[in-house]
């Protein structure tokens, strides 16, 4: 059971991934904003997956944080929380900038 939440069966092909597409094919499929957060220490494998998902995901950002490990939100809390706000704000400005657009046109 662990193989098949495992990141290794990701990034190696093997006789089972026909049977069972896996996640990482449908990756362009995701319309939904994105942020991809690793660490300057995080575990290789995680920044190669990290990096699979953005080339992957249209329009998705990756940040990572300087001087923290595979556990950022814990390593720099503050770095971690101010990244995820930063790019929460951005969308919340741009999703209501999209409604004063649409509102204007109405009117």
């Amino acid at each position: 059971m662990g193989y098949e939440y495992s990141w290794w069966r990701y990034l190696h092909a093997n006789k089972r991934s026909q049977a069972f597409p896996t996640a990482i094919k449908k990756l362009n499929e995701i319309k939904t904003p994105t942020l991809v957060v690793t660490a300057e220490y995080d575990l290789a494998l995680c920044k190669n997956v990290a990096k699979i998902i953005v080339d992957e995901v249209p329009g998705a950002k990756l940040v990572s944080i300087s001087g923290a490990g595979h556990i950022m939100n814990m390593d720099k809390p503050e770095k971690f929380n101010e990244i995820i706000f930063r790019y929460i704000k951005k969308l919340k400005i741009a999703k209501d900038q999209s409604e004063t657009r649409v509102l204007d046109l109405r009117e």
